[in-house]
């Protein structure tokens, strides 16, 4: 596999190698998902057994998902980028699935956990925004649990990874008029905004 799909979804390291790559997305996903002890219990307390990645790229993260969930579906708008994940990962109850970036192609509360990080900070407008928000309350399940990351520090609109920038504040409304619950909303960066949500 070309190594310039894995530089442009990871780009810690100009030339990863699939082992780099692998270990930063078993990282990310302890950092995130197995070291977030508040997440942790809530899907105990839902006995979450289905999952969904918005933005898998090549299955960076959705692979270690997989190893905790029985269903997993990673939702990409690149079909190259799905391609390669099928090709990459072979995983019982791993689904890789082509999005058109507004809508999620599963059913109604397939899941009981979705999640996105560094997806949702490139989405180019705030009705993009919107629509995978309430695409995500859709697809999950009753009590259903969500981390995103979504921008926080605003950027220059020249940028390549520009996106659209959200304060604590204006998220949590954004959010709660869609219906979830907000359980956290936290920077872990100037640009990074963190948003625990429950169904």
């Amino acid at each position: 596999m070309p190594q310039y799909a894995r530089y442009f979804i990871w780009t810690d390291k100009e030339n990863p190698t699939e082992e780099d790559f692998r270990r930063a997305g078993q990282n990310d996903y302890n950092r995130y998902v197995i070291s977030d002890t508040f997440l942790q219990g809530k899907l105990k307390s839902i006995r979450a057994t289905r999952a969904l990645e918005i933005g898998c790229g090549i299955g960076r993260v959705t692979e270690f998902l997989a190893q905790d969930f029985t269903t997993v579906y990673g939702v990409d708008i690149s079909r190259e980028m799905i391609l390669r994940a099928k090709e990459r990962l072979s995983l019982p109850g791993l689904v890789f699935l082509e999005g058109d970036g507004l809508h999620l192609p599963v059913p109604d509360s397939a899941v009981d956990f979705v999640f996105s990080f560094i997806v949702f900070q490139h989405m180019p407008s705030l009705d993009v925004v919107v629509s995978n928000l309430k695409e995500t309350y859709r697809v999950l399940g009753e009590h259903g649990v969500a981390k995103i990351q979504v921008r926080g520090a605003e950027v220059d609109k020249k940028a390549w990874f520009y996106g659209v920038s959200f304060s604590p504040s204006h998220i949590k409304t954004v959010v709660e008029e869609i219906g979830f619950k907000t359980m956290r909303i936290e920077h872990e960066t100037n640009r990074h905004l963190w948003c625990l949500l429950q169904k």
